[in-house]
C-alpha cells in the first residue's frame, strides 16, 4: 500500500470515529464550468457510497409512535460521488466530488484531495448548513503519465431525532493518463484538446489487498 493510501485510510477511519470532516484548504485552478453542480440522483455507473439516517422520535417515557401529521421524512439518504480524474484541455488533470442528500441535513462538511504519485497536489472543501448538496473541484497541471488519485470525504450531521445523528461517507478513484492524452494539440489546432474525459478508459482493480474495500479505488487508464 502506498504512503498516501495508508495516510488516507488512517485519516478516514480516525475522522469517521470522531464524527467530523477533514479540514483542507482550497487550492488549484478549476475550470469555470465546475462552479455549477447539479446532483439530483447518483449518476448511472458512478462509484457512490451512501449513508442513511432514520427518524426515531423519542419522549420522556421512551420511543413514541410517529404522528400522522409529522411532515418529516422517515428516512434521509445521503451519498457521495467521487468522479474519476480526467484530462482537461490536454495539459490539466481535473477532478470533482459531490454529495447529495434526498432531504436537507443540518450540515455537510465535504473535503477533496487530488494526489499525484502519492503526493497531495490540490485540495478543496465545501461546508453547507441546512442543505442537500455540496460540491468540490480541483485541478493540477501539467498532465503526466502517472497515477492521480481523487479522494472525497464528507462528514454529515442529521437533523434532531434521526439515528445516527452524524456520520460520514467517502470514496476514492484513480486515473493514469497516456502520453497521447497529455500531449498538447499542434499549433493552430482546435480548442486546446477538448473539455472532457479522454477515452475509452480501461478499468482494473488495484494490486493492493490491504486497503479496506470501502476505499479501494478503481484505476482508470486512458
Amino acid at each position: 500500500m502506498s504512503r498516501i493510501r495508508r495516510a488516507l485510510a488512517a485519516t478516514t477511519m480516525a475522522v469517521a470515529a470522531a464524527g467530523g470532516g477533514l479540514l483542507l484548504a482550497a487550492a488549484g485552478a478549476v475550470p469555470a464550468y465546475a462552479s455549477a453542480p447539479a446532483a439530483p440522483a447518483p449518476p448511472p455507473g458512478a462509484q457512490t457510497f451512501t449513508m442513511t439516517g432514520h427518524l426515531t422520535p423519542q419522549a420522556a417515557g421512551g420511543i413514541r409512535p410517529f404522528l400522522d401529521d409529522d411532515p418529516r421524512p422517515r428516512v434521509i439518504t445521503c451519498w457521495i460521488t467521487v468522479n474519476v480524474p480526467f484530462v482537461y484541455l490536454s495539459q490539466t488533470i481535473y477532478a470533482d466530488v459531490r454529495v447529495h442528500c434526498d432531504h436537507p441535513v443540518d450540515a455537510i462538511r465535504l473535503d477533496e484531495t487530488l494526489s499525484e504519485n502519492n503526493t497531495v497536489v490540490s485540495t478543496d472543501s465545501d461546508d453547507k448548513v441546512n442543505d442537500t448538496d455540496a460540491f468540490t473541484a480541483t485541478a493540477v497541471g501539467p498532465c503526466q503519465t502517472i497515477e492521480y488519485e481523487n479522494f472525497g470525504f464528507a462528514g454529515l450531521d442529521f437533523p434532531e431525532d434521526y439515528t445516527p445523528s452524524e456520520g460520514s461517507v467517502h470514496g476514492l478513484e484513480s486515473f493514469v493518463p497516456t502520453a497521447m492524452a497529455c500531449t498538447p494539440p499542434p499549433p493552430g489546432g482546435p480548442g486546446g484538446g477538448g473539455g472532457g474525459p479522454v477515452g475509452p478508459c480501461a478499468i482494473h482493480a488495484p494490486s493492493s489487498s490491504a486497503r479496506p474495500a470501502a476505499i479501494r479505488p478503481h484505476v482508470h487508464t486512458c
